[in-house]
């Protein structure tokens, strides 16, 4: 066998490795616009989270703001207090 096919092989057994994982959590569809997440990616994220517990003491606890909060907050960070 040539190593070009034996690439290709196993690219595409990654690729179906991996939409088996997004279609078994039902992770889809995910958002274009990270403002606006849908159920799949607040899902998406817990799984992240859960990830990076190292330890059972250990929680990662997912917040997910609102796109006006974060808007707001983002403009708080922009005026900086003394330089206006």
């Amino acid at each position: 066998m040539s190593l070009p096919l034996i690439y290709l092989v196993s690219q595409v057994l990654l690729y179906a490795a991996e939409i088996a994982v997004v279609r078994h959590r039902r992770l889809w569809p995910r958002a274009l616009d990270s403002n606006r997440p849908t159920a799949a990616d607040l899902v998406a994220f817990r799984i992240l989270a859960q990830e990076q517990e190292r330890t059972p003491q250990q929680r990662v606890i997912v917040e997910i703001a609102e796109a006006t909060d974060v808007k707001s907050k983002q403009a708080d960070q922009l005026t900086l207090p003394g330089l206006n």
